[in-house]
């Protein structure tokens, strides 16, 4: 349907539940509590000291001379009952693609929501989750609160796979990586694992050149446009405290 291509993640679940057609899993049978019950995934952001997963930041003045880039190792994982997984749909003659959350249910099924229409790279074989995550640098109050952004880095395409264990305790943990490539039809972070952007690839940063040195909130967002189906929206941000010297 042309018309789901303009509505994504929970906006198409009411749109369909108004009109009265197409809801995916049985999602007025689940509200009722019958019927299958959905394994939503929660995604995070994962600060690690040990791990180098955020506190790892550097400073670069090689990669375009005359600014200062923050440069940051992020780590999403996914701690939530079932697998963050997406698959790529149809392409268009505009150069963009549908991409779907395969959402798993308890009894085997499953159904794939609209996450959102992305730009297609054929080049890459593979899909980019457009905007995944969000770098920001945010002043610190007098009270020692979360102040304005002071900087931002542009929003990150990700290509997600299992990379990096987080937590094997937590139900449904598969012991191998499930997602090992990422591909144009299919991609994902399983349950207790990680996706890690190291902080030596593209868009791993926040240009600070212009932002005086002092005390800062380096903070990141996973899904910062609501696109996807969780079961907790509210943990998607991750803050630590930082002091830049430049």
């Amino acid at each position: 349907m042309l018309l789901s291509r303009w509505l994504t993640g929970r906006a198409w679940l009411l749109f369909a539940g108004l009109l009265g057609f197409g809801l995916p899993v049985g999602w007025s049978a689940i509200r009722a509590g019958v019927g299958p019950t959905p394994l939503l995934p929660d995604v995070i952001v994962w600060a690690d000291r040990a791990r180098h997963l955020l506190y790892g930041w550097t400073l670069d003045r090689r990669e375009q001379p005359g600014r200062v880039l923050l440069r940051l190792t992020t780590a999403i994982p996914n701690q939530g009952a079932g697998p963050m997984e997406l698959v790529g749909g149809e392409t268009h003659p505009d150069g963009t693609q549908d991409v779907y959350q395969r959402i798993y249910n308890d009894d085997g099924t499953y159904a794939d929501v609209l996450a959102g229409v992305f730009v297609h790279h054929p080049e890459h074989n593979h899909i980019h989750f457009e905007g995944y995550a969000v770098y920001r640098l945010r002043a610190v109050t007098d009270e020692g609160g979360v102040g304005d952004v002071v900087a931002e880095g542009d929003k990150v395409s990700f290509c997600l796979i299992d990379v990096l264990v987080y937590d094997r305790r937590l139900p449904g943990f598969p012991r191998t990586a499930q997602y090992r490539t990422c591909n144009a039809t299919r991609q994902g972070v399983s349950v207790g694992w990680a996706d890690v952007y190291e902080k030596s690839l593209p868009d791993q940063w926040i240009d600070v050149t212009d932002v005086p040195n002092g005390q800062y909130w380096l903070e990141v967002e996973v899904d910062p446009e609501n696109r996807l189906l969780e079961s907790d929206e509210t943990n998607n941000v991750t803050r630590i405290s930082i002091v830049l010297r430049k």
